[in-house]
């Protein structure tokens, strides 16, 4: 979703539009063609032409303008279904009488409210797939690669608030305490893409349940942000329990893509490179950037495991060259 407060510069000299459009509907669906800075979030737009748009509620009835609603499209660029997926085409494409009159449509999982002026305003996830810095994420996914770990017994994953950004949370329960933070995310490393990899890992002995044995999510998430404001947890305290561990010597790129990286200092031998501010993301672009300018192939799953600058001041060791 576009933050119009990111985009000030651009937006107080040029003309900035906003797009909207899933893959399944041929990408761009909506424009918003000129975003002001007074835009609070900023919208989708419109439809752009030959293209229809219905907010509708559980019931597939269509919602007043202003109320938030399930997001489905129609029109010429609908894909016809997915390979091999018959079952999940018909879902995701069904064939629906609105308003009085029969179309096929694609239900994005968005949901979105309508402006006065007709512009639709981006409103959230249906289900709980999340859109972390342009990536979509299936929390499902991350938690069935964390259960498949034996010692976690539940595990719910969410956005979770840091350094002004929302990055991927894993919440695990580990009745005993018999897992590490850092052997769950080598054992994730190994199983998910790098982007699917949380930037926090927090440990609980047991976590909350919904009336159906379900992982209760905003039980969960109140867990780190109880109140109107986070809580310290053990990830944002162990850059402070470290503080008073020696600085460690890296090269003055390796520390300025660090920074890059996580908008914090290396301060210590033993800054945690995630609880810091960084993310899986942020993780792939760094190493890739030290592995090809120095030479070397550090795994990810070595990072993930070690991710301080002791770890990468002793791959960096044999490194007689600079940049």
């Amino acid at each position: 979703m576009l933050d119009p407060a990111r985009f000030a510069y651009w937006i107080g000299r040029h003309q900035v539009a906003n797009a909207y459009g899933p893959t399944e509907a041929t990408i761009a669906t909506h424009v918003a063609p000129h975003i002001t800075a007074n835009d609070r979030p900023a919208p989708l737009g419109r439809p752009v032409p030959e293209v229809e748009d219905f907010l509708l509620d559980e019931h597939d009835q269509p919602v007043p303008d202003g109320q938030p609603g399930h997001l489905h499209l129609a029109g010429v660029g609908l894909a016809d279904g997915y390979a091999g997926m018959p079952d999940r085409t018909a879902h995701a494409f069904p064939i629906l009488t609105i308003g009085g009159r029969t179309a096929r449509v694609y239900r994005t999982g968005d949901r979105a409210w309508r402006r006065s002026d007709g512009q639709l305003v981006y409103a959230g996830r249906i289900d709980r797939q999340l859109n972390l810095g342009g990536v979509r994420l299936e929390p499902e996914e991350v938690e069935a690669a964390a259960l498949a770990l034996d010692g976690v017994t539940t595990a719910a994953a969410l956005a979770e608030p840091a350094e002004g950004r929302d990055v991927l949370a894993l919440h695990a329960a580990v009745p005993g305490g018999r897992i590490t933070e850092a052997a769950l995310r080598v054992h994730l490393a190994g199983l998910l893409p790098s982007t699917a990899v949380p930037a926090r890992i927090h440990l609980h002995p047991s976590l909350p349940l919904t009336g159906y044995g379900k992982p209760d999510v905003h039980a969960i998430a109140a867990l780190a942000f109880p109140g109107t404001g986070p809580a310290a947890s053990p990830d944002e305290t162990a850059p402070a329990a470290a503080a008073d561990a020696p600085p460690v010597e890296l090269p003055d790129t390796v520390r300025t893509w660090w920074r890059q990286a996580t908008g914090t200092e290396p301060a210590t031998a033993t800054t945690d490179f995630f609880s810091c501010g960084g993310d899986s993301l942020a993780c792939v672009e760094l190493l890739h950037r030290i592995n090809e300018t120095f030479g070397l192939e550090i795994p990810l799953t070595h990072f993930t495991a070690q991710p301080t600058p002791a770890f990468l001041a002793r791959a960096l060791a044999s490194v007689t060259r600079e940049p």
